[in-house]
């Protein structure tokens, strides 16, 4: 007789809202614990979002009731959250911002490794180690966005491994990508299908996208980055920007005519029907 296990979740032990105003310039996040049916402490699930972008925070526990904590990044794309990297929230000075959060990683190492007690852990740190955006977990908070680091100590070393760095979005507005973080720009011209045609290697080299015009006027063209991202590792195949002139009058759904790759998309997982990779485009401006 096979064994059946019943895993059963009590969800929204708490909730908290930390902001009501649904301002997108405002951080807008809420809180809930999560208890598994056999384990001493709850989860705790954080949820953020400002203006397009969501951010999910898991903490879990030991068995000393020791949390660690995880984050996933989302942007909301046509209706869908896709999944993301750290590195799509800045834009071309994120090397200044990293200079910054380093400089506050090597003042908190120069301040603990001179403490005896700490000498033997921090012994085991790689001392002049520079952290890359991936290398560094970030989440929202109310006041911000915080930077997570860790030095990746043993346990024994726990209490001294790594620490936040702080900065509020006024802080950080020369360093994020404000043109994706605009608001839903153009809300009102959605992408609803699209095809692919092959040339005689067996590669996509040129692209149709069905538009729907909500709009009360007649464009002539768009301007939209297609972006084709595996969902499995999500990794991006191809993000680029195309302009295609067509007519497509108001509250009317046409096709494009095909256009050319900027590359030739070759070796893909689900050749036919590309079903292991999310298809959008995000319209940047019509005409």
């Amino acid at each position: 007789m096979k064994n059946i296990l019943f895993v059963f979740y009590v969800l929204l032990i708490s909730s908290f809202v930390y902001c009501q105003n649904p301002n997108s310039n405002e951080i807008i996040c809420t809180e809930k614990q999560q208890i598994t049916q056999g384990e001493t402490f709850p989860s705790i699930v954080k949820t953020c979002t400002w203006s397009n972008f969501k951010c999910i925070r898991t903490g879990d526990a030991d068995y000393k009731g020791r949390y660690h904590y995880s984050s996933k990044w989302y942007k909301l794309v046509n209706g869908e959250y896709i999944n993301i990297y750290n590195a799509e929230l800045f834009n071309e000075n994120t090397g200044i911002l990293l200079e910054i959060i380093n400089k506050k990683i090597k003042d908190y190492y120069n301040e603990l490794s001179k403490i005896q007690d700490f000498k033997d852990c921090f012994s085991l740190i790689e001392k002049d180690r520079f952290y890359n955006i991936e290398d560094l977990e970030l989440f929202f908070d109310e006041d911000g966005l915080t930077f997570s680091f860790s030095f990746r100590l043993p346990s024994a070393c726990l209490s001294i491994d790594g620490n936040y760095i702080s900065f509020s979005l006024n802080e950080l507005e020369p360093y994020l990508n404000l043109n994706e973080l605009s608001n839903k720009a153009n809300n009102n011209v959605f992408n609803t299908y699209h095809q692919w045609a092959w040339n005689e290697d067996g590669c996509i080299n040129k692209w149709s996208i069905t538009f729907e015009n909500n709009t009360k006027q007649t464009i002539s063209n768009i301007t939209f980055r297609l972006v084709i991202q595996d969902k499995e590792s999500g990794v991006i195949r191809y993000k680029k920007a195309h302009t295609v002139n067509f007519t497509i009058e108001a509250e009317e759904t046409v096709p494009s005519p095909y256009f050319n790759l900027s590359q030739e998309l070759c070796r893909l997982k689900n050749p036919e029907d590309l079903k292991g990779y999310y298809i959008y485009a995000e319209v940047l401006s019509f005409n």
